[in-house]
């Protein structure tokens, strides 16, 4: 991974435009309400928040897509380890080596829409196998929430 690759995945750099970004407080994006610092891009309306009491990203930048995309794949996902399938070390582990990037890059805030994609199929696939009843209705609750569209011959999200 280069360094323009890092500063991407850690919001110092617009992934759309290549601009730097700007540390704000997250007042100025949610109606003067404050959840701490994030970063964004005011040319391209793309923003990412920061760890509590830290400028440190959460991950790269996102466009109104890429959010979609990014909550729903941790809705998901996170069904796994919330519902003890595994631990959430070994359900990130897992995550890696299913996705092929290394575990240090495996945050989905790191990830982008393509790589959110997958993690949502991949994440469907191993909860309908586990109990289909049981996760079913909520996997689809949450992809008809966030406008998410899946391919109904393949069961791949689009």
């Amino acid at each position: 991974m280069t360094s323009f690759d890092i500063d991407i995945i850690s919001g110092k750099i617009c992934p759309y435009c290549k601009c730097k970004t700007k540390l704000i407080d997250s007042a100025e994006i949610y109606d003067g309400v404050s959840y701490g610092q994030m970063y964004i891009c005011r040319n391209c309306n793309a923003y990412v928040g920061c760890h509590k009491d830290s400028s440190k990203s959460l991950g790269r930048l996102a466009n109104e897509e890429l959010r979609r995309y990014k909550h729903c794949a941790h809705l998901i996902f996170d069904m796994i380890w919330e519902n003890h399938f595994m631990s959430r070390y070994n359900a990130y582990t897992w995550l890696s080596k299913k996705l092929g990037v290394d575990r240090a890059y495996t945050h989905i805030g790191m990830f982008d829409v393509d790589l959110c994609k997958q993690v949502i199929n991949l994440s469907r696939t191993y909860l309908l196998d586990k109990s289909r009843e049981q996760f079913q209705d909520c996997i689809n609750a949450y992809l008809s929430d966030y406008q998410i569209e899946i391919d109904t011959e393949t069961k791949a999200v689009l």
